[in-house]
């Protein structure tokens, strides 16, 4: 998505919208809990890294096995008082936040009071990054049994990589609880300011149905529909 194309396609999610709410279980996140370091790169000598522990399924987050989120950061001007954090998603599903944030200029576009994080979700680059085989090469699109093979090999390809073992502990509600977990973790007001882009604007609303007392601000650019989404349309 190009970034100062933002004023055409925006939707502010409000909590007062919102009417299902889900509380994560007590214990995943302790506010203040993240150390930033420096880890400047060649394009941003301000640059901030950290790990999160957060609960590999959430659905027993008590369970021994923990997943480490690596976070960035672009923190906001020295000269602003008590900045707050948005956090970011750039869509894919399976692009990486990390990568995004390196790359990018959020402040160009939103100015330098707000610290900007972002980390790759779960599945993606450095946070248990999701692999299967290849099922094998599919038809051409360009005629009709070339459209049937390629369908047939898409439904195979989909078929063998739901097979993996981690594959419902890397799904679009937990990584919304994920970045509760960092909201909660970076120690500020507890409430969630995010930015997504494409499928990161499914995250958002996601995130905003699970935690709406927790929404302050959301902007969510090239909104994809949430119902055709989850139907599989």
């Amino acid at each position: 998505m190009r970034m100062h194309h933002l004023s055409t396609a925006l939707a502010v999610v409000s909590s007062a919208t919102l009417a299902l709410a889900q509380e994560c279980p007590p214990g995943y996140a302790r506010p203040g809990s993240i150390n930033w370091v420096k880890c400047d790169s060649a394009k941003n000598d301000t640059l901030q890294c950290a790990t999160l522990e957060v609960p590999m399924d959430w659905t027993n987050p008590t369970a021994g096995e923990k997943l480490n989120l690596r976070l960035v950061r672009r923190p906001a001007s020295n000269e602003t008082e008590n900045p707050k954090s948005i956090i970011t998603n750039p869509g894919g599903p399976g692009a990486s936040g990390i990568n995004n944030l390196v790359e990018g200029d959020y402040q160009s576009t939103f100015g330098d009071n707000f610290h900007f994080i972002s980390f790759d979700p779960r599945g993606v680059g450095l946070t248990t990054p999701f692999t299967c085989p290849k099922a094998g090469p599919g038809g051409s699109y360009n005629t009709e049994e070339g459209l049937a093979d390629a369908f047939t090999a898409q439904k195979n390809q989909s078929d063998l990589c739901a097979g993996a073992n981690y594959i419902t502990l890397i799904g679009t509600a937990f990584v919304a609880r994920d970045i509760n977990a960092i909201a909660e973790a970076i120690g500020e007001d507890g409430l969630i300011r995010y930015l997504g882009y494409s499928y990161g604007t499914l995250l958002g609303v996601t995130l905003a149905a699970m935690f709406p007392e927790k929404v302050d601000k959301f902007i969510l650019d090239g909104n994809i529909n949430p119902n055709d989404y989850y139907r599989g349309l």
